[in-house]
């Protein structure tokens, strides 16, 4: 059962079918007679035998009497991730595409709706999200999906204090780390809770776009995501690069043509009623970022009715080399699959924590274009139609429902694992594959990933578990060592014997500049700065303690960081190390 503190879920989208579903036994559940009515502090009407809770929390309903209503997207769209169910004939349809074969991670996996943002609150207080945790636990609930996030509130933040303790009850808990990156200490409150599993977000390889072809007349056609801007008019234009970001005006000269503007700095519709302002007929944003385009959000406030769509970076460049006159879209679009995946989104917050300067996130799962529900309520018949019911969104939330959903799969098919042992199932046996937003091709350091991309294959066949998760130092003096223990737990009846070495992050210099070291950097071999056992050995049905050494004599403001390796050859893991030398 997977508890989604969030904006509510849709139930009556086909997404969440409850055919074959059952209530678990001796829950307790609304009958016909409470279809209208509230029963076991529910709202009855939005329940299912799929969606078995729906309860809303928001301090201020004397006032405004909001119901657990799914009136928002977000909500609908993180459960259709962690748990929509699987129906080979159930097919999504976005701007005229089908994708088939709809799945959520854990599609046999019951939902519980803990609506934080009921109607059109937009901001959740720390009190009712830790009521809505408080009573996911009580309803029994095996993993709680918060894909939502704030500023610091320092190392006795309640939320993430009740969030830990929420683990310590049995519950496996998934937490955004927050869309604030990039850059070091931008993981958001409660991200920064230690037990619970703080999740980056990646590319995906694939998006629904717009054909763009260049020249006009015939050449290379490229993918153009679409948003919340009209897609560029079928046929050919000109076209006119500003080679600016279109923030404080756009070049008189794209009067008439399609204007090419750098993303980044201020909003899209800033840029696009600029650009309507000179005269533009369209908008061709180039991303700023590594992997595909993503769908552009429009601003309320600016005169901003224009086409506008986004190519990649990769693509942006190489439009500008051929420095085409014209080019052409159809009116058809197109599903493009790419090979931009396993890339740090930009926007993923990264650690260390604030003050207690521990790795954050934990691990890394898909968050850009990812396809999912959207609440059907408000949108007339014909719902999940054509751009009605399925939607492509990006951000930590939508890695986070990933790793709760994974999570629920393991609680199923090893249902004596406890919290601590699915986290570290899925964050000791990530891959470590995620490269940095800038260029697509440098390493990124533990700070940023965490343990890498998650691998569900490898972690539900793992056998022996870590605790904790990472080596987390936080500040170590230049003149001592500093010690940590991890504690290794094998539950067979076999002896595991590990070799342990080590794999050294050092930050990349781009151009001259040296960019936060949290960023971007290249892997080696060994590390002199730290001490590890040449190997370990894990007791059948034991545990043994593995020591992590950051040694003295480190430069004052060193980030020692990396990854230690266990390996058996067959059931290997893996952890990151991180420590800051400070006076």
């Amino acid at each position: 059962m997977i508890g989604d503190i969030d904006t509510g879920i849709d139930n009556t989208h086909p997404f969440f079918d409850p055919t074959g579903f059952s209530y678990p036994s001796g829950f307790p559940k609304c009958d016909a007679a409470d279809s209208n009515s509230h029963h076991q502090d529910q709202d009855c009407k939005y329940v299912s035998p799929k969606v078995i809770v729906a309860k809303v929390f928001y301090n201020k309903n004397n006032q405004t009497n909001f119901d657990a209503q799914a009136i928002q997207d977000h909500g609908t769209h993180t459960a259709g991730i962690a748990a929509g169910i699987f129906n080979p004939s159930l097919n999504a349809v976005v701007n005229g595409v089908l994708i088939n074969s709809m799945s959520g991670m854990a599609p046999g996996a019951f939902l519980g709706n803990y609506n934080v943002f009921p109607g059109d609150v937009l901001d959740a207080r720390s009190e009712d999200i830790l009521n809505a945790v408080d009573a996911a636990v009580e309803d029994g609930m095996d993993v709680l999906n918060l894909s939502l996030g704030g500023g610091y509130h320092g190392n006795n933040d309640l939320l993430a204090i009740g969030l830990d303790n929420a683990v310590d009850a049995g519950v496996v808990v998934a937490v955004a780390a927050g869309n604030s990156g990039p850059g070091p200490n931008t993981v958001e409150s409660p991200g920064r809770a230690r037990k619970v599993i703080t999740v980056a977000a990646s590319t995906n390889q694939h998006f629904v776009g717009e054909p763009f072809t260049y020249p006009a007349s015939g050449g290379t056609t490229i993918g153009a995501a679409v948003g919340d801007f009209p897609p560029l008019p079928a046929g050919s234009f000109n076209l006119f690069d500003t080679h600016s970001n279109g923030c404080a005006s756009v070049d008189p000269g794209a009067s008439g043509n399609v204007a090419i503007i750098d993303r980044g700095v201020c909003t899209f519709s800033q840029k696009v009623a600029n650009a309507k302002a000179a005269g533009a007929i369209g908008v061709l944003i180039i991303n700023n970022v590594a992997g595909d385009p993503i769908s552009m959000a429009r601003t309320a406030g600016f005169d901003d009715n224009l086409p506008a769509v986004m190519i990649g970076k990769n693509e942006g460049a190489a439009l500008r080399t051929a420095n085409p006159p014209d080019a052409s879209t159809t009116a058809v679009f197109q599903e493009f699959v790419t090979a931009n995946k396993d890339i740090l989104a930009g926007f993923s917050g990264q650690g260390p924590t604030n003050v207690d300067l521990a790795i954050k996130p934990d691990v890394t799962s898909v968050g850009v274009n990812v396809l999912s529900s959207i609440t059907c309520v408000g949108k007339g018949p014909g719902c999940p139609g054509d751009g009605s019911g399925w939607a492509f969104f990006q951000g930590t939330s939508m890695s986070t429902p990933h790793i709760a959903g994974s999570a629920a799969v393991l609680k199923n098919l090893h249902l004596t694992w406890s919290p601590a042992q699915i986290k570290s199932a899925l964050v000791n046996r990530a891959d470590l594959v995620i490269k940095d937003a800038v260029t697509g091709t440098h390493d990124v350091g533990p700070t940023a990933q965490g343990a890498g991309r998650e691998n569900l294959g490898v972690a539900a066949d793992g056998t022996t578990w870590m605790d904790p998760a990472s080596a987390s130092f936080g500040k170590v003096t230049v003149g001592s060592p500093t010690s940590l223990n991890i504690t290794l737990t094998n539950p067979t009846a076999s002896a595991q014997t590990y070799a342990v070495t080590v794999t050294k992050f050092t930050p990349s210099t781009f151009g001259g500049t040296v960019p936060s070291v949290f960023d971007a950097g290249v892997l080696s071999s060994g590390d002199t700065r730290i001490t590890v056992p040449a190997s370990v050995n894990v007791p059948a049905n034991g545990s043994t303690t593995l020591t992590v050494t950051v040694n003295a004599g480190q430069p004052l403001g060193t980030a020692v960081q990396g990854w230690i390796d266990l390996n058996s050859g067959s059931d290997d893991l893996h952890f990151g190390y991180y420590a800051q030398v400070g006076p």
